[in-house]
């Protein structure tokens, strides 16, 4: 398939993703509101969510015996 031939499709912008061997563009019928997500995760209590923050995470030892079967 020619992928340079026209389209009839509305908006500039498209999704692209693999499907099996091939690849299917879709259109994106509207940019992404960040500020109407952010006020449906709040709705859904995210506020309460880690209200202090992330809890402080042990530190990581090195393991230099590392070995790959």
């Amino acid at each position: 398939m020619d992928i340079m031939a026209p389209r009839s499709t509305a908006g500039t912008e498209v999704s692209v993703r693999k499907v099996g061997n091939g690849v299917l563009l879709e259109p994106i019928e509207k940019k992404f509101d960040v500020k109407a997500w952010r006020a449906r995760l709040d709705a859904w209590g995210a506020k309460e969510f880690l209200p202090e923050g992330r809890p402080e995470q042990p530190q990581w030892t090195l393991d230099d015996d590392v070995t790959f079967d």
